[in-house]
């Protein structure tokens, strides 16, 4: 017959006191969902008046920018030399002529691409169209050398300048930022033509050294089919010369011309706004939790350690 073994007094209050703990450990993990919880009222109040700050400083405190965009076809020297001849002639059927042609505008876009963003042209840009002290407005503090000031003046454009080169469309697009819309256009519209008149330049001027050389062999030649081959030549360059002298679209095609909508580039209101309403109450929820972590930190170092009773062992107790 099995004995019932009645507990103490003693082991009853520790199985309640256990049981108290493991209770107390299941609330401890669950608290700060609990005071996120609890708490949602102010994350959604202080979220919502975030959000309407936002929207308001963006309208009437931000400063607003504006982006010209203008879209260009870079013109490869076959089609230039297409335009001299007449004619591609006998380059092989119309596909081997769209991939010339192709392989050309690649080759012109990636050099435009070197040129608009380089440090020499952006200057010139700038020096050229009177822009230094409209660009170096806001610039604090001013450079005191001139290789300085130009130097900052480069990162003002680079900030404010950009170009893009479409694989698909072959085609380069190009934009500004400036507070005025109608000042970007003006700016990028300076941009295309430096462009244009320093390629017509360069074609002009070797058009011209490349007649120089030819007139000079044939004027050494006795051979009478070499001079006409050779005066043959020079009257292809006087052409191109002069095509690169009177053509408007020399060197590029202006596919759409510099364009500033009347909607602000940036800042934007609505994607400032949504920023704001996905971030904010991930960062109320933090400072929830943060507190209460504090609390819990303060309370622990104020309460003094509990000395704990050493515990009788069996060789204490026997006689």
């Amino acid at each position: 017959m099995a004995l019932k073994i009645e507990k103490s007094d003693a082991e009853l209050f520790n199985d309640r006191r256990l049981a108290q703990l493991h209770l107390l450990g299941e609330v401890s993990e669950n608290l700060y969902a609990l005071l996120v919880i609890e708490n949602w009222r102010l994350i959604a109040i202080v979220t919502l008046v975030a959000v309407v700050a936002t929207y308001f400083l963006t309208k009437f405190a931000m400063t607003k920018w504006y982006q010209a965009t203008a879209i260009i076809e870079p013109i490869p020297e076959g089609a230039v030399e297409n335009r001299v001849e007449g004619g591609m002639g006998g380059l092989g059927g119309a596909g081997m002529s769209t991939f010339l042609m192709i392989t050309g505008i690649d080759s012109q876009a990636q050099e435009y691409l070197t040129i608009l963003r380089s440090f020499t042209f952006n200057t010139e840009v700038a020096t050229r169209h009177h822009l230094t002290d409209e660009l170096m407005r806001d610039v604090e503090p001013k450079p005191k050398t001139q290789r300085k000031m130009e130097l900052r003046l480069y990162e003002v454009l680079k900030a404010r300048f950009k170009v893009d080169y479409s694989m698909q469309a072959h085609n380069l697009s190009v934009h500004f930022l400036d507070r005025d819309p109608v000042r970007a256009e003006q700016i990028l519209q300076f941009y295309l033509d430096d462009l244009r008149e320093l390629q017509r330049q360069e074609a002009i001027t070797d058009a011209r050294a490349a007649i120089d050389s030819l007139e000079k062999e044939a004027r050494g030649s006795a051979d009478s089919l070499l001079n006409e081959s050779l005066y043959a030549l020079v009257a292809r360059q006087l052409q191109r010369q002069k095509l690169a002298e009177v053509e408007a679209d020399f060197a590029f095609k202006i596919l759409e011309p510099p364009i500033s909508p009347e909607r602000p580039y940036t800042p934007r209101a609505s994607i400032n706004c949504l920023i704001v309403l996905l971030f904010m109450p991930v960062l109320m929820t933090l400072a929830i939790v943060g507190r209460q972590l504090w609390r819990n930190e303060r309370a622990r170092i104020a309460t003094p350690p509990v000395r704990r009773r050493p515990v009788a062992t069996d060789h204490d107790l026997s006689f």
